[in-house]
Parts: structure tokens; sequence; C-alpha cells
């Protein structure tokens, strides 16, 4: 088989991205289209998946698919429940699905990753903060005030996750 350089699992499904830009995908969700190659990042969420193509277009399919309206630049994407993400190469997150859980105004900028859980987002900034925006029906929008230095995020669920760059895990 090819080499893979990423990975992502979703509710039902998971998401393998191969070095020659090519995506498999394993469990209940529907075969990848064969129109999306060229693949540079991908996102596994509900009922759908993303990617992000070499030219920095963003392409969505699956059960509940969901065309972004404008995406350009992109270079990550996240897929939640009803709504999905992109971070721009200029560190701006945009966001399109369900009304309540676009990204919030202003527009959240310096951020340099992005993650989406059922209903809610989460974008680290280049400065190590950490922002959320969307549901907050189990807290998860409420970032620990002293969480700083993060590296990376992880959301799922109704539940957020960041390392810090001491190695420490904040839920």
């Amino acid at each position: 088989g090819l080499s893979a350089v990423a990975v992502d699992g979703g509710y039902s499904h998971a998401m393998v991205l191969r070095r020659d830009g090519s995506v498999a995908s394993f469990g209940s969700e529907p075969a990848v289209p064969a129109s999306v190659t060229n693949v540079v990042a991908i996102s596994a969420g509900y009922s759908r998946s993303a990617a992000v193509l070499v030219d920095s277009s963003v392409v969505t399919w699956g059960s509940a698919s969901m065309a972004p309206a404008v995406v350009s630049n992109a270079v990550q994407v996240a897929v939640g429940f009803g709504f999905a993400a992109s971070l721009r190469d200029d560190g701006v997150v945009t966001a399109w699905g369900i009304t309540d859980l676009r990204a919030p105004a202003p527009p959240l900028q310096n951020m340099v990753s992005i993650a989406c859980g059922m209903n809610h987002g989460l974008a680290l900034r280049n400065d190590g903060r950490v922002f959320a925006w969307g549901n907050n029906n189990s807290g998860q929008r409420n970032v620990p005030g002293d969480l700083t230095n993060a590296i990376a995020i992880a959301a799922m669920g109704d539940w957020s996750l960041a390392l810090r760059s001491d190695g420490r895990v904040v839920a």
C-alpha cells in the first residue's frame, strides 16, 4: 500500500490521507468520490467528510454534505455535526453550515489550528491561546482562563482537549 501522511476519525468512519494525495475511507460512510484527488488535508466528522485540495479549495461529501459557500487559501478543514470550518493560510477561520455554529465575529485571526466537535468549534491562536464557539450545553466553550501555551487542540462530541507545551493535557 501507499504510505499514509495523515489519519482522522469521525462518528462512524475513519479516513487515511496517502502520500500521493489520495484518500481512503473505512466504516459506514460512502466511498470517497473519484473527483477527490490531490488532497493535502482531511477531516472526518458526523456523517460527512471534507478535504483540502492542493489548490487550497475545500470539498465535502457524505450523507449530509455541506458545500462551503466560498473557501479559498485553505490549509486545514474540520467537520462537526451541522457545520464545518476551514483555516486559511493567513490564519483566519471560516465556518459554514448551521447558522449558530458559524465562527464568531469579529473573525478569528492569527490561528494555527482548528477542530470541530459535535456542535462547537475550537481554534488555536499562534500565541498558544484557545478560542471556542458554538453550543455550550456541556461547558465545551468554557476555555479555562489559565490555559496558555497550547500547541495542539482536539474536539469531539461535547468535549474539548488542549495539549500544552509542557506536555500537560487540559480537558
